[in-house]
């Protein structure tokens, strides 16, 4: 059996094996999707059967990769440069950003994974995804009032070759591609996407690799909570699960449908997927609940926070008095404060719309956000 992902219902993924479309989304209740899902439903079945795909363009491009690769000074972990970004709940991320010819690279292979071998990513992953987002993660679980979020330990880094290749090879549409690939091109793959045996946090490949390979378990887990949990919504946003319902849910049964998931999925490898029980807890809509960042309120409405929006008001306001009185606002600063009230904009659109005409009337300017960014 092989994991295959459709389509919609219709294009050129095959139909013969799609059931029950949209059956676990739907559970959510229907204005839970809202019309950004609906662009682009996946339905992730087991099949017997697989497409024979066309393999040329994908070993003519390993062949180009290989002689650029063999014209750049220094290995391929030379190739990338390191640095480290704090993390909101503390510490450091370590990135390790690609050279301008592997990240090209990075990109063509995505490219011809995508397109040439048409394989699409779960329902369920919202991560580095076509028209989803942080705000199509959380509001799938608008109208729910119980919370848990689950977030795994050293995502990237724990994706290996032999998880990957075991991921590929269960999937109809890429199961034969390390059959076709001779020795010296099947490393010059893993070239092009590994750093010291792993995908790099970075890397232009990582976040669609990693997506190919969490669908078995996104599979499993949906097919887990469907069977035994039906009143429990599961979204991933890399390596941050979220699970909500209107009754009570609890962390344990969730561990154990994790559990059973990867068990399901990958076997002894399953053990790449690591819970960081740090991170791991329950809310509820009246405490502080977070979905990827965004509060899902007691009116079952998106919000960025109300602390965060009087912080924003005050930063919007200030720059806008300063640019009245003659100053000149901080480049950088401006930039960072219309950034955030962009993110409101994708939250809050209709409140954003509201403060910016309050604005407008206020201060007598016929657009706050090109007012602001010519400062």
């Amino acid at each position: 059996m092989y994991y295959s992902t459709y389509f919609n219902n219709k294009s050129y993924y095959s139909q013969k094996h799609i059931k029950n479309q949209l059956d676990y989304l739907m559970s959510s209740g229907e204005e839970g999707i809202e019309k950004e899902l609906n662009f682009r439903i996946k339905n992730t079945a087991l099949v017997k059967d697989y497409k024979n795909y066309n393999h040329d363009n994908l070993i003519r491009f390993l062949e180009h990769a290989e002689e650029k690769i063999k014209g750049m000074e220094g290995s391929i972990e030379e190739q990338y440069t390191k640095f480290f970004i704090l993390k909101r709940s503390g510490g450091r991320r370590e990135i390790l950003a690609p050279s301008e010819s592997l990240k090209v690279l990075q990109e063509t292979l995505v490219y011809r994974l995508k397109y040439d071998y048409r394989v699409l990513e779960h329902n369920s992953a919202h991560a580095y995804t076509e028209k989803r987002s942080i705000v199509t993660n959380a509001k799938v679980h608008k109208n729910n009032f119980n919370f848990i979020n689950v977030d795994l330990t050293n995502f990237f880094p724990s994706i290996t070759k032999d998880i990957i290749k075991y991921s590929f090879k269960q999937n109809a549409n890429l199961h034969e591609i390390f059959n076709v690939l001779p020795e010296n091109l099947e490393k010059t793959f893993f070239d092009i996407i590994l750093y010291n045996g792993a995908l790099p946090q970075g890397s232009k490949a990582s976040p669609f690799i990693s997506n190919l390979v969490m669908i078995p378990f996104d599979y499993n887990l949906n097919l887990y909570l469907k069977n035994n949990r039906r009143n429990i919504v599961y979204t991933r946003y890399a390596d941050d699960l979220t699970f909500s319902s209107k009754p009570l849910i609890y962390i344990n049964d969730i561990i154990d449908a994790i559990n059973w998931a990867k068990e399901q999925a990958y076997g002894s490898l399953g053990e790449f997927i690591k819970i960081n029980n740090e991170k791991t807890r329950k809310t509820t809509y009246k405490g502080k609940n977070r979905v990827t960042g965004i509060k899902i309120n007691a009116e079952n409405n998106l919000s960025i926070g109300y602390k965060e929006k009087q912080r924003l008001k005050m930063d919007m306001v200030s720059l806008i008095i300063n640019k009245k009185r003659g100053h000149k606002n901080d480049y950088e600063q401006v930039q960072q404060i219309l950034g955030m009230f962009s993110y409101l904009q994708s939250v809050e659109e209709g409140y954003a719309k509201y403060l910016l005409r309050k604005w407008s009337s206020k201060f007598e300017i016929n657009n706050v956000i090109k007012y602001l960014s010519n400062s």
